[in-house]
């Protein structure tokens, strides 16, 4: 009899303990509840009466010591899972994005996103990795060489898009400018939704965003919550539409068309509840709700603030290629040149809240915001220059079989002379350009083949950093601040990862360790 080793884990106790330790890191779970959810285990095959079963639960190791290990070899499971695909990619991107974590760290999130031959993506975390010192264009670009180093450097590398820090937009001394001298000479670009919702910023209405933040502050903000359960009791008295109006934040993309729209919608009501409800201090934001101008400006901004959240909803989301958010971009900008031709007429057909002011007060002429819209159009084009630069490229992307061939580069001018001729691909040429690419032969059109691959492998913004530090924000808590770099890069990965870890190859291993100690 062998002494010193305790008994190995069956493959099923083993496989159970890595399966809840999966499930709690998905969920972003502490890795102390592994021994509730056991209890739980336990008592629910007690109630059915399967005392066997649960003398199986018994066994099944889940302390938080264990779970900490189990998600760490889960982890790099699905990193080395990660590793091969970039490794047989044809192209890949990155996704850069900067935040500082509830112990003041600033974490460097970096994701990729990779395209086979076959046109199969995959969008992964590469890292997370802390910046502890100075958060600087240096900083930066040593932390990102050092992750992608380690999953074989930049040189399929196709794009690299930014938030809009100067650490990172810098030509000089910023991310981008130190990416070229070091050779990556891959277009560098600045996230489509931070893009737009900067042209946002350009409607210098302020005035009237800070009356209604103030008047909302009054009913329910800081220490008035009898004053706020007052108006949410009044609203649903009168049937208004909404049963409360939101919070204005700044650092929320949403939040102001959400703000407005509901303050609009309760315009009447609110100034019903000012007058009746509120002493005192209220008395200039009454004479505003009641005076036409402000009335149609709060109308404008309500309509356009909801006509860009339209927009920024199309930009989120995961696996959008650059093509398609740089389309919502253009349907936007043609839009816009639609809105300021109708403003100029007084006509509010595409302002649905203009339109409802119009029919209560003749007199409103909106025909003056055009001049916002025009400021609005020069904005985009000032800030989507970048973008505007890849605007033959997305031409070729979106329409090969009817572009002009003469206008294209020369190096894939005869493929699409083939390309346009081909009795199948004219019948199919209707197919969405990600279905059409694939139909494409790469021993025939090897080049416009590579072309299309390298641009549905490019990120057009960082939207799936901001959705992971969302989830960081609930992993890295007041409750658990001091989490281990390893750790957080872990959970983040389990988190995020379109990888099925792979759960019975480890327990295999697992098993196979354990039987050689034993035999030792």
């Amino acid at each position: 009899m062998i002494i010193g080793f305790s008994k190995p884990d069956s493959t099923a106790d083993l496989k159970a303990s890595y399966e809840v330790a999966l499930t709690l890191a998905k969920h972003g779970k502490a890795f102390r509840d592994g021994e509730i959810v056991k209890e739980c285990a336990i008592k629910m095959a007690l109630s059915f009466g399967d005392k066997k079963i649960a003398k199986k639960f018994e066994n099944v190791s889940l302390s938080h010591q264990t779970v900490a290990r189990r998600v760490a070899e889960l982890s790099e499971n699905v990193t080395v899972q990660l590793k091969d695909v970039v490794q047989q990619c044809k192209y890949f991107s990155l996704a850069l994005d900067e935040s500082t974590d509830i112990s003041d760290v600033s974490q460097l999130l970096v994701f990729i996103r990779t395209i086979d031959k076959n046109f199969t993506v995959f969008e992964e975390l590469l890292k997370i990795s802390p910046l502890r010192g100075t958060t600087k264009g240096i900083d930066i670009y040593n932390s990102l060489a050092s992750v992608v180093d380690a999953y074989g450097g930049f040189e399929k590398c196709a794009c690299v898009v930014t938030d809009g820090a100067r650490a990172m937009t810098g030509r000089k001394r910023g991310l981008v400018g130190i990416l070229k001298d070091h050779g990556v000479n891959c277009p560098t670009l600045h996230c489509i939704i931070h893009q737009e919702a900067l042209c946002a910023k350009v409607l210098q209405m302020s005035d009237v965003m800070l009356s209604v933040t103030n008047i909302v502050n009054i009913i329910k903000g800081g220490n008035r919550a009898q004053r706020h359960r007052k108006f949410i009791q009044f609203l649903k008295d009168v049937g208004a539409e909404y049963e409360d109006v939101p919070l204005f934040s700044k650092i929320r993309w949403l939040s102001a068309g959400k703000t407005l729209k509901h303050f609009f919608s309760l315009r009447k009501e609110i100034l019903n509840f000012l007058q009746n409800e509120i002493e005192g201090t209220t008395e200039t934001y009454q004479i505003q709700l009641s005076d036409d101008k402000f009335i149609g400006s709060l109308a404008f901004l309500t309509d356009i603030s909801n006509h860009f959240n339209i927009l920024n909803m199309k930009l989120q989301g995961k696996k959008q290629n650059i093509s398609q958010l740089v389309g919502h971009i253009e349907g936007f900008r043609k839009k816009l040149v639609l809105f300021k031709a109708s403003l100029q007429r007084n006509d509010a057909t595409h302002f649905p809240a203009c339109s409802e002011v119009l029919g209560e007060r003749k007199s409103i002429d909106f025909s003056a915001f055009s001049n916002k819209i025009g400021d609005i159009i020069d904005e985009f084009n000032d800030r989507f220059a970048d973008f505007d630069l890849l605007k033959a490229q997305m031409e070729l992307f979106n329409n090969p079989m009817e572009i002009v061939i003469e206008s294209q580069p020369s190096y894939v001018q005869q493929e699409l002379c083939e390309l346009q001729s081909d009795p199948f691909l004219l019948s199919r040429k209707n197919e969405r350009y990600d279905a059409f690419w694939r139909l494409l032969s790469n021993e025939q059109f090897p080049r416009l083949n590579d072309f299309a691959l390298k641009i549905c492998s490019m990120f057009g913004s960082t939207y799936i950093c901001e959705s992971t530090f969302s989830i960081m924000k609930r992993l890295k808590s007041d409750t658990r601040n001091r989490m281990a770099d390893e750790t957080l890069d872990a959970c983040l990965r389990l988190s995020t990862t379109e990888f099925k870890a792979e759960i019975d190859t480890i327990c295999k291993s697992k098993n196979a360790e354990s039987q050689a100690e034993i035999k030792k």
